[in-house]
């Protein structure tokens, strides 16, 4: 995966050559496989070479085209297509195959390309910058709009290296952080922007201007009359999906957790490579051997996945070493953002990998949104839409566990109207407004707590989650995470194809037989071993998660209590708040989901209080 920078002074006034030194200087990390810098007065543009394996060696611009510069980070999947249309050879490079799109469809071009991308083409003639995301945002691309300079990069650190100063911090990174409820297109640098999934940037005479180029929208193009119709064109999609993402000829890696989704990944890709005579690296998080809790890890069901895949090379991961809070520094100068509290088993599988030399990453993330959707809302939704047949046959359906209709209509349709939901509101209120690690005052601006919200049909909310960027925000995350570790990220189950797919699948599928997430087992019939295929339980990432938080109790009080940290707790977070979680669960060492949620509260607000500190320290203004 290409790392791309590059600057424009739009003076005209030429770039000095020590800002063009410091920003790719800031970005050598990434040069794996060296790096490109092009300089014309007062532009720049760069990019760090990452080779697969199967590239041609040839990457930059003809010079037969000289007024075109281009610097990408894209890999193109309808290269055939592409390549007939433009009368190309069949060995060109993505590169130049972007290069000759541009050429044909100048600023239309990203609607003829398929796969993931990050771009800027600097049009010398016209003196017009134009950069692009992919679709669905893959491949991260920020960048700093000021009336003096423009700055891009793949990542912020890049940008930060030449902004002009002072940094200003983004307040309503916190708000995202905490509640998922900010703007995807922010990052923790308040002058610093995202380009989001499916946007394209123009700038012309100093002025930028951005568009949205695609949006998912139903194409009707999908119409099967049988199930097995459905659920078999999921299975080829995916399949497809899986295997553009396998042009490398290093080794290949997955994060299997023995979840369907992981589990549907993993046993693809092992038969394709057994094809190939070629060995599947996985890496799955568990608990240590030692291990004598009540938790319990996912080494069961992982066992089925070895032995269904002979070429399955099996990592177990632990982090035994580390306390859920070493590292937090780390983990956010790598994922440039406020880090999950699993981000000591993000680094630890990443680290595994990279040991194994694995040169393309997949995980399973993304199919619990849409593909493998639980369907909770499915009889509610089917009852409000007037299709009461297909209503009684699944109620009927659920009935297998011989539970009583009343309790089923309750689990199935009462608890998402929204009289119930209203209630539900007042009820909680309280116990979240006690429990809160946010202060008040910081975040009534920001409209957060609880709050009532419809049941939305699940293609309106997935719609939602790609147009606004968040898909793409946390699509990103894992791109520069696993490129730190010379890595390209592969998350097959979000593919721009199956989106649009899932646009058109019938609402019934997703329940089908009464199980939830029944599109997904259905479609992998004959793929995945049947042990995981039918289970109904779903292990936890890190088993141990909570217990390992609650053991560090008295750095979390330190944390709280620390006059270093006062500015923190002063500003953004609540010491009461979170005294009043902390004697919540004190002494108990088996929490309920409720419990897990508090606690996970606590873990974020601690991961804030010190980076807080951090960028205090920095010099960040928290004006």
């Amino acid at each position: 995966m290409h790392a791309i920078f590059g600057i424009i002074n739009k003076s005209g006034a030429p770039l000095h050559d020590i800002i063009v030194d410091k920003l790719s200087h800031s970005m050598q990390h990434r040069a794996f496989d060296g790096m490109d810098v092009w300089r014309n007065g007062a532009i720049a543009l760069g990019q760090c070479q990452v080779t697969s394996g199967l590239e041609p060696a040839e990457k930059r611009c003809p010079p037969a085209y000289c007024s075109i510069f281009i610097t990408a980070d894209i890999r193109i999947d309808n290269r055939q297509e592409l390549i007939h249309i433009l009368r190309l050879d069949k060995h060109t490079a993505d590169f130049n195959l972007l290069l000759h799109a541009y050429l044909k469809w100048g600023e239309d071009c990203v609607n003829h390309l398929q796969g993931e991308f990050a771009f800027c083409i600097w049009d010398k003639l016209r003196k017009r910058l134009f950069l692009a995301t992919d679709h669905i945002g893959y491949r991260p691309l920020f960048y700093y709009d000021s009336t003096t300079v423009f700055i891009f990069c793949s990542e912020i650190k890049g940008i930060l290296s030449v902004k002009p100063g002072p940094h200003h911090f983004n307040a309503a990174s916190l708000i995202e952080y905490h509640c998922r409820d900010g703007n995807p297109d922010q990052t923790y640098d308040k002058d610093i922007k995202a380009l989001r999934g499916g946007n394209s940037l123009i700038l012309q005479d100093g002025v930028s201007h951005i568009k949205k180029y695609w949006h998912l929208l139903p194409l009707n193009k999908y119409r099967f009359r049988k199930d097995e119709e459905w659920t078999e064109c999921l299975k080829e999609l995916l399949q497809r999906s899986v295997e553009n993402r396998l042009r490398t000829n290093k080794p290949v890696g997955v994060m299997l957790s023995g979840g369907i989704d992981s589990t549907a990944i993993t046993c693809m890709l092992a038969k394709i490579l057994a094809d190939k005579n070629q060995p599947l690296y996985a890496f799955s998080s568990v608990l240590p051997i030692s291990y004598t809790g009540a938790a319990q890890d996912e080494r069961k069901y992982i066992d089925i996945v070895r032995k269904h895949c002979p070429n399955l090379e099996q990592t177990y991961v632990e982090t035994t070493g580390d306390g859920p809070f070493t590292g937090i520094e780390q983990a956010f100068e790598a994922d440039e953002c406020f880090p999950n509290i699993f981000f000591n088993m993000d680094r630890a599988i990443a680290a595994a990998a990279k040991e194994k030399k694995i040169g393309t990453f997949f995980i399973g993330y993304g199919g619990d949104y849409w593909v493998s959707w639980k369907g909770n809302t499915v009889f509610y939704q089917l009852v409000q839409t007037g299709h009461w047949k297909e209503a009684v046959q699944l109620l009927k359906k659920f009935n297998r566990n011989g539970k009583h209709w009343l309790q089923l209509l309750k689990e199935e349709y009462a608890i998402h109207t929204s009289l119930y939901q209203k209630i539900r509101q007042v009820i909680k209120r309280h116990d979240q407004d006690k429990h809160t690690t946010l202060h008040k005052e910081f975040t009534t601006p920001y409209h957060t707590g609880p709050f009532f919200q419809r049941v939305q049909p699940i293609n309106t909310s997935m719609q939602q989650i790609i147009s606004s960027g968040r898909w793409s925000m946390l699509l990103g995350t894992f791109a520069n995470r696993y490129a730190g570790h010379e890595m390209q990220s592969a998350i097959p189950l979000t593919d721009k194809s199956i989106n649009e797919f899932m646009m058109d699948v019938p609402l019934k599928l997703f329940r089908k037989g009464g199980y939830k997430r029944s599109l997904m087992r259905h479609a992998m019939e004959g793929v995945i071993p049947p042990e995981i295929q039918w289970r109904q339980d779903k292990g936890k990432y890190v088993p141990d998660y909570a217990v390992r938080i609650m053991e560090q109790k008295s750095y979390i009080e330190n944390i709280m209590q620390s006059e270093e940290h006062n500015f923190a707790f002063n500003h953004f977070l609540s010491r009461k708040g979170i005294q009043n979680s902390l004697e919540a669960v004190a002494g108990k060492t088996h929490f309920n989901t409720g419990e897990e949620q508090i606690i996970s509260s606590l873990a974020q607000a601690t991961i804030s209080a010190q980076l807080l500190f951090t960028l205090k320290e920095k010099g960040y203004n928290f004006s």
